[in-house]
């Protein structure tokens, strides 16, 4: 039996996992789901990665399916062998089940501007621009106008 366990923002996976005080634990046989529990965290949990990263491990979970993470928590709980698919958004029970029958299929949920890796589903590799894009600024003014 595996234990999966996401961050929630009410039916959708929570846009960041630093932060999140709800989440969905998820025992499952294979494809097939034998507990669903939700677990909320308290404030002062929820407002240190340290003490939420204890939280969490005490759950026991062999994989973490989230949104954004940060790279402290990203690489710690690699270090604990965890599973980590994350840059993921979505209803939860899409999520999930893309990640009960083919984890490929996680693809469709990845945040904009992420792409897959040599590590598919587990960190987000995006072009930072600095400045050098051709996008609009604010207000819609275009580089270098005022």
């Amino acid at each position: 039996m595996k234990r999966i366990v996401m961050p929630v923002w009410g039916s959708r996976l929570s846009p960041v996992f630093d932060t999140a005080q709800q989440f969905i634990v998820v025992d499952r046989e294979g494809d097939q789901i034998v507990e669903r529990s939700f677990r909320n965290l308290t404030d002062d949990i929820a407002a240190s990665p340290w003490v939420l990263l204890q939280e969490v491990l005490s759950w026991q979970p062999h994989q973490i399916v989230c949104g954004a993470i940060s790279g402290p928590l990203f690489h710690q709980f690699e270090s604990y062998r965890i599973e980590v698919y994350a840059w993921l958004t979505g209803e939860v029970d899409q999520v999930l089940r893309a990640v009960l029958t083919d984890e490929r299929a996680l693809v469709a949920f990845l945040m904009p501007g992420c792409s897959w890796t040599d590590r598919p589903g587990q960190f987000c590799r995006q072009k930072r621009m600095r400045g050098h894009g051709r996008g609009r600024g604010f207000r819609g003014q275009r580089h270098g106008q005022r």
